[in-house]
């Protein structure tokens, strides 16, 4: 019995060597940024609404085994997403209802996030593991453009508000599956939560009545991203 039980613990280790080779890789990964929670918002009693909708991400990442199973790892992350304009031009309507028509044309949410942190490996076979990180850094954000013309009793009205950058720190946590296509490939799939509360000074806005007004303020950006990606292992 104790020949048996050794025997298979040779196999188990042997196995778990095997499994544990591959030491990191560098990927490149493209996907889906859904927002949440206030970045999303359209309500308009929510001075912190966003008006975000789901836009798209774009991945740089390298991640490092500095033992069997942990590690660290870094991201370069660039994200874009709309801006829902129709429910500014809801709440015009509620607002002005009767001999009123107002358009709205708006930019999109951009954003550069640069994050390092800690990342763990747990193979499953010699060809799939199931990965985790957890990361911090920085994000640089820059807000939409918004373009609202007003007509009411034949004169039109305009009202502009320009786009403006601002930063903060960024937290990400996130979990995925990476399955080793070859001998040098890998095919990853991502799934993380991104977090961020950018600060935009002085955004400019300005009218045709000659008003112009300067405001400053931190906005809520929270994303659930999902990529895939392909990478080089080593």
């Amino acid at each position: 019995m104790k020949r048996i039980l050794f025997l298979i613990s040779i196999l188990l280790l042997t196995a778990w060597q095997t499994f544990s080779q591959d030491k990191g890789y560098l990927a490149i990964a493209m996907g889906i940024s859904i927002p949440e929670g206030d970045f999303a918002s359209n309500d308009p009693d929510n001075s912190s609404a966003g008006l975000a909708k789901a836009g798209f991400m774009f991945d740089l990442s390298f991640a490092s085994k500095l033992g069997d199973t942990y590690g660290i790892a870094g991201l370069i992350r660039g994200q874009a997403l709309g801006t829902d304009a129709q429910a500014i031009a809801d709440q015009l309507s509620v607002m002005f209802p009767f001999g009123t028509n107002g358009t709205v044309e708006s930019g999109a949410w951009s954003a550069g996030s640069y994050l390092a942190g800690v990342y763990g490996s747990w193979p499953w076979s010699s060809k799939t593991s199931a990965d985790a990180r957890l990361m911090i850094g920085l994000m640089s954000a820059a807000s939409p453009e918004f373009n609202i013309d007003i007509l009411a009793d034949g004169e039109i009205f305009w009202i502009k508000e320009q786009s403006a950058t601002g930063s903060s720190v960024a937290l990400m946590a996130g979990a995925g599956l990476k399955y080793n296509a070859g001998e040098k490939l890998c095919i990853l799939l991502n799934l993380d939560y991104l977090y961020a509360k950018p600060k935009f000074k002085d955004v400019e806005t300005t009218s045709s009545m000659g008003i112009r007004n300067y405001v400053t303020f931190s906005q809520p950006m929270g994303t659930i991203n999902l990529g895939l990606g392909v990478g080089y292992r080593f």
